[in-house]
């Protein structure tokens, strides 16, 4: 027995954690440029708090001409991000520069998995700083123009949930082109131009229940805005069922591909 052989493989827990750093690492440039924008957005915020303060001399006109509060459609803007967060963090290091992986204590699979779970503890982490951020700049400008009647909130409790999901979805789907593909942006970005230039041909050569059909993926009860941008209200109304039937419809799909295409490029490689 050689001496290699004689030392035990890390616990997983320990690689999570070495890929959680090293991702952090990675990630350090991306974060300050995020957490900039945030001081940008309350700088703005509360500026335009003061100034309604100094237009309105009246307390009454104040809370209508200033609102910061959250919506459940932010989510459409931090899933955007999401969709970039995994290219980021496999920038040049595409399928075919992954040699370094059979160095690893785990299989190739295994990490690529760890490695994406480890990108999303970090988005995670991130977004929950930046919605405490949104409350807490809401809560400053209203202070700041000094309104006198509360804000009724529109917002469900479980609402503030919608951008974890979303953005989790999003992060799946592109950790697989991520994964998987030399060119992971032509991955993310062209099933959705082929799906839009479809779904007007269809129409056009007269076929519109095709049409609506495909539009339906989209746009329906458990579409895809339903699981990354926020649109979970029926007619006015927040929908739970919605929510979380597009969630595990959409979630279950992405990470069973992220599953799939890990467990490929390991066999291929």
């Amino acid at each position: 027995m050689t001496a290699i052989s004689m030392h035990a493989a890390p616990r997983w827990r320990k690689i999570a954690w070495e890929q959680a750093r090293a991702v952090g690492l990675r990630l350090r440039t991306t974060g300050a440029l995020f957490f900039v924008t945030l001081v940008l957005y309350g700088g703005v915020a509360i500026q335009v708090a003061r100034s309604a303060r100094a237009k309105y001399p009246s307390p009454a006109g104040r809370p209508s001409t200033v609102n910061f509060s959250y919506t459940p459609e932010v989510s459409a803007i931090i899933a955007c991000l999401a969709l970039l967060l995994p290219i980021s963090m496999w920038l040049e290091e595409d399928p075919t520069r992954r040699a370094y992986h059979w160095s690893m204590p785990v299989s190739r699979a295994t990490h690529a998995m760890t490695r994406t779970f480890a990108g999303w503890l970090w988005m995670i982490a991130v977004i929950a700083i930046c919605l405490a951020f949104i409350v807490t700049i809401d809560a400053v400008t209203q202070r700041i123009v000094g309104a006198t009647v509360p804000r009724q909130s529109a917002t469900a409790a479980w609402e503030y949930l919608v951008p974890f999901t979303a953005a989790t979805i999003a992060y799946m789907l592109a950790s697989a082109a991520a994964i998987g593909a030399r060119t992971p942006l032509v991955w993310i970005v062209g099933p959705f131009l082929i799906y839009v230039g479809a779904s007007i041909l269809a129409f056009m050569l007269g076929f519109p229940q095709l049409s609506s059909a495909m539009s339906s993926v989209v746009s329906g009860f458990y579409g895809v805005t339903a699981a990354m941008s926020g649109n979970i209200r029926v007619e006015g109304i927040p929908s739970l069922d919605r929510w979380l039937g597009a969630t595990v419809l959409w979630g279950g799909a992405a990470s069973i591909l992220v599953y799939a295409v890990s467990h490929r490029r390991n066999e291929a490689a």
